[in-house]
């Protein structure tokens, strides 16, 4: 190709030149486009905080802690600092219609409200909240006991934590396989 005549080359020479005319484009407006995207992603962020607020912080009780307490009880809180319950039901172990829990302060319960308590006995008609401690396990699988380490947990008695105390006990009652043969199951009552 041959060089353009002010001698810069020929990509020079291959730009148009802008049309007198012809009109410029109409400008773009950028604003409204700018409150379509903010008013979606508000949309976007109530959304989300939305999922957050109503599914956020579901109940899971602390299996090791159930399985280990020889008592568990839904109990009414009459008095927090004095740790005296009113027993409303009780899934595991004998205890009489009110009791002591010595730790109950050490948890959040409520005065007025109904909890779930594994317990563990300590003297005649006084507890503690079993503590939420994880077994030590050695490397051929089999849990080795240790003294619990963790805080006290209690729980509120909703429909759905009292399901999964309920599937936490059925299966902590179920016949475990021994190394020696198969499971033996005891007659029903």
């Amino acid at each position: 190709m041959p060089p353009s005549p002010d001698g810069r080359g020929t990509a020079a020479a291959a730009l148009p030149l802008p049309d007198p005319a012809v009109e410029p484009d109409a400008p773009v407006h950028w604003l409204p486009l700018f409150v379509v995207a903010a008013a979606v992603t508000a949309v976007w962020l109530l959304a989300l905080a939305g999922l957050a607020l109503f599914t956020a912080n579901p109940v899971t009780l602390n299996r090791y802690q159930i399985e280990t307490s020889p008592i568990v009880i839904a109990g009414h809180v009459l008095d927090g600092r004095s740790g005296e319950v009113a027993v409303e039901r009780v899934w595991r172990g004998q205890v009489p219609d009110r009791v002591r829990v010595a730790n109950l302060a050490d948890t959040p319960a409520a005065r007025g409200r109904t909890y779930l308590m594994p317990l563990l006995p300590t003297a005649e008609n006084r507890f503690v909240v079993t503590a939420t401690g994880r077994p030590s396990v050695r490397k051929d699988g089999d849990e080795v006991p240790r003294p619990p380490d963790g805080p006290p947990l209690i729980y509120r008695a909703t429909p759905e934590a009292i399901e999964q105390l309920q599937q936490i006990l059925e299966i902590a009652n179920e016949p475990r396989p021994s190394a020696t043969g198969p499971p033996t199951r005891t007659a029903s009552p």
